[in-house]
């Protein structure tokens, strides 16, 4: 039980290092506009904090789906939501 309870807060949480690498990144970018030469290797550094945030967001979202976590495999592949989850983000990651 304790291992659902953590893996579940651990993909909530995620968004919040999602959301800071996104605000650092929008950050640095205004900074690199006005000629900050160290600008961009913040910015670069935002990428990789959203970068982990999607891979422990995919990580703890395929371990609750498919690990007996949560509500079951089953469920999750029949639910609509579920899959236009996964679109958009393989959306985002191609782009």
């Amino acid at each position: 039980m304790v291992e659902r309870w953590f893996v579940a807060a651990v993909h909530v949480l995620t968004l919040g290092i999602g959301m800071a690498g996104i605000v650092a990144r929008s950050i640095a970018l205004r900074n690199v506009a006005r000629g900050d030469s160290g600008a961009l290797a913040q910015a670069l550094n935002a990428d990789n904090a959203w970068g982990l945030s999607a891979i422990l967001w995919l990580a703890t979202g395929l371990l609750r789906a498919f690990a007996g976590l949560e509500k079951g495999t089953d469920y999750y592949l029949a639910n609509s939501l579920f899959w236009i989850k996964m679109a958009l983000f393989v959306l985002i990651f191609a782009l």
